[in-house]
């Protein structure tokens, strides 16, 4: 159950709390979720939270709602063992139902091919680069496209940097 919590929480990780007085629940909420990599049991502390706010009276506190109703898949991954199965289908379908059995409104897929949508449905059975094949798997579901600003890399080590990008340029241009 704790990738599927991690659905429900992991969207808040990426905003910076606000001062440590007089936080919202959902800043409180955000500050719990910083380090949940090294205390998953922050992701379960962070949403009794936000629903003991809403329990509260909370009723009226529109970013506390809006947090609990919409839950983020932001990582996975598959193998070739038992693919024809499609096990990963039976995945999302549980997390998809386990999100609105907790109240959740939206299951936000995250990350497509950044293309247009036209070049999305003309090119999506014929490409396997970049994110076409997960692509394909998310589009399998419905739903709708919706942009935000995009993902963007936090550079550390310039030179690391450089040689992981040369790196993925030639592992691109081998296949």
């Amino acid at each position: 159950m704790l990738g599927a919590a991690l659905l429900v929480a992991v969207a808040l990780v990426g905003v910076t709390p606000g001062p440590a007085t007089a936080q919202t629940p959902v800043e409180s909420a955000r500050a719990l979720l910083k380090g949940y990599q090294e205390d998953p049991a922050r992701i379960d502390r962070a949403r009794d939270l936000l629903e003991a706010a809403v329990a509260r009276e909370a009723r009226d506190d529109v970013p506390t709602l809006l947090a609990l109703a919409r839950a983020w898949y932001l990582y996975g991954a598959s193998g070739e063992a038992y693919r024809e199965y499609m096990p990963n289908h039976a995945l999302q379908w549980q997390a998809i139902r386990w999100a609105k059995s907790l109240g959740c409104r939206e299951y936000d897929l995250w990350g497509i091919p950044d293309a247009d949508e036209a070049t999305l449905e003309a090119q999506y059975l014929s490409r396997n680069d970049d994110l076409w094949g997960v692509y394909r798997f998310k589009r399998g579901f419905g739903g709708q496209v919706l942009r935000f600003a995009g993902a963007f890399d936090r550079v550390y080590n310039s030179l690391l940097y450089r040689v992981y990008l040369l790196v993925t340029k030639y592992r691109g241009n081998a296949e």
